[in-house]
């Protein structure tokens, strides 16, 4: 086979490779963002806890942990314009989210405590809060951790 229909065909299958690529990214968007529209109505209540995401969530260590009430409707809110994200997510901090449904089911989720992101355990990517640092969202998350998680860790910290 001539070397010029060797790279026509390479380059044939690349574009129908990246193609098919962007097409699933679409798709799992789609997904994604369907099931957290389901979702957000059925809320009724969300507790954040102060663990990291390496941290193992099983019924004890969940127990032993810092947590507290978020308000709901701060959350709510936010991700009602939230966009999904495919791609690489750099964590520089979070909290375990479990948000109880108003049947009684629970989801895990993630709240960056920087990027304006959150993500939901069973959807792929992560989900984009629109604005920036002075977002609702963002003044609730800090003022959240601020009020409930700083004082404690100070006082685990001491002892």
């Amino acid at each position: 086979m001539p070397r010029r229909t060797k790279l026509l065909l390479l380059s044939a299958v690349a574009i129908v490779v990246i193609s098919c690529y962007a097409l699933l990214s679409q798709h799992r968007a789609r997904l994604a963002q369907g099931e957290l529209a389901t979702i957000l109505p059925q809320i009724a209540t969300i507790t954040l806890y102060d663990l990291d995401l390496s941290d193992p969530t099983d019924s004890k260590t969940l127990e032993a942990a810092i947590s507290a009430p978020f308000p709901a409707d701060v959350f709510t809110r936010a991700a009602a314009s939230a966009r999904h994200r495919d791609g690489i997510t750099v964590w520089k901090g979070s909290s375990l989210a479990v948000i109880t449904l108003r049947d009684g089911t629970q989801r895990r989720a993630r709240f960056s405590y920087y990027g304006g992101f959150f993500t939901l355990d069973g959807a792929n990517g992560r989900f984009s809060i629109p604005g920036d640092s002075s977002s609702d969202f963002h003044q609730a998350l800090i003022q959240f951790i601020n009020q409930h998680f700083v004082p404690r860790r100070i006082e685990r910290n001491k002892a």
